[in-house]
């Protein structure tokens, strides 16, 4: 994503840390997360109204700099400024998915390996789900 695409005090949040961050200081591409991985891509995009904001599920396909490669399902709720920025973001990792992809990167960054990452959005389709999603679309925050 584009930092253009994002207002000026644009943030982030993840059910993850479950804090308010930065978004364009998530997306500029440092910090030790992104040192562990080689690859990033989001496939099997779906996008659906969600109350006002624009609600996208995809699978997020990770390769950490050891080679390892880990499918998790993510929801993301946008929400727009009046004059179409993204204003915030919201991620819902599916439990699992998570959980493999946290395990394959504590290897990754204790190891200490450096690497350079891509991050690059595939052609997936909008209108099917993969077999590592299971169908299935994740809540609501607050649900």
């Amino acid at each position: 994503m584009g930092c253009a695409m994002l207002a000026a005090g644009c943030t982030i949040w993840n059910s993850v840390e479950r804090i308010d961050r930065p978004a364009r200081g998530v997306f500029d591409g440092t910090g030790p997360m992104w040192s562990a991985l080689r690859k990033l891509r989001y496939t099997d995009r779906r996008f659906r109204d969600g109350r006002g904001r624009l609600v996208v599920d995809y699978v997020s396909l990770a390769v950490t700099s050891r080679g390892s490669t880990v499918a998790t399902p993510v929801t993301v709720f946008l929400t727009f400024t009046a004059d179409g920025l993204i204003e915030r973001i919201e991620e819902q990792f599916e439990e699992a998915g998570l959980a493999r992809l946290q395990e394959a990167l504590s290897g990754a960054l204790t190891s200490g390996a450096e690497s350079s990452h891509t991050s690059e959005t595939a052609a997936g389709s909008t209108s099917g789900r993969s077999s590592e999603t299971g169908g299935r679309s994740l809540s609501e925050p607050g649900e």
